[in-house]
């Protein structure tokens, strides 16, 4: 679209306006509303950014220092049209200081801190592939493993990675051993078992 006000310095467009209404800062060819080649800097106390989306969707602040001291701030507002009136609630809270990162508190008290009247964290994994956490130090940081497996089973290793407990689909325990044998009792395996099936131990 064609320029229909450009201010340049020397060579370089500095602002342009199309006749479309784009406005390019740094760029003579704006791509949307408001179109910025460069970086941008937001100098207030709280400076806030809001996001719009009209009276069927909620809108969201990007907004620092603002209801969290010393924060960053990711918010959820109201479904209305008017994103600069509406009461924010704080989502994400990352502390400037600390770096603790807050999920539905404003104050978290270490490096994650989830809140919820009731709490879940979901890890999934693609089919026939595991699902784990695992555990590290400074040194090392692939020491214990809590894994469910793509068969049904849950694995419990500690010493960089060495199993130590095992519940199979069947819901046998196995510690020491990785086979289950409720047959047997568990009697040809190292370790100690318990049988679901036959409650062997």
């Amino acid at each position: 679209n064609t320029s229909i006000f450009t201010h340049e310095t020397g060579t370089t467009d500095v602002i342009a306006i199309t006749n479309d209404n784009k406005v390019g800062i740094g760029t003579s060819s704006p791509e949307e509303a408001l179109h910025v080649s460069g970086n941008m800097v937001l100098d207030r106390a709280a400076p806030r950014l809001f996001f719009q989306t009209g009276s069927t969707h909620y809108n969201w602040k990007v907004s620092t220092q603002d209801s969290v001291n010393k924060g960053f701030e990711i918010s959820s507002g109201e479904v209305d049209a008017d994103a600069n009136s509406d009461t924010y609630t704080a989502r994400l809270v990352i502390e400037g200081d600390t770096g603790q990162v807050g999920l539905g508190t404003s104050s978290p008290l270490n490096i994650l801190h989830l809140r919820s009247a009731t709490p879940q964290i979901y890890i999934q994994s693609d089919d026939g592939n595991d699902a784990s956490i695992v555990f590290g130090d400074a040194s090392d940081a692939s020491r214990g493993q809590i894994k469910y497996t793509s068969s049904d089973e849950m694995v419990f290793l500690n010493n960089n990675l060495s199993e130590r407990l095992r519940i199979d689909s069947s819901g046998n325990l196995l510690v020491g051993n990785t086979v289950s044998n409720p047959v047997s009792g568990f009697s040809d395996q190292k370790g100690f078992g318990y049988a679901a099936s036959t409650g062997q131990v």
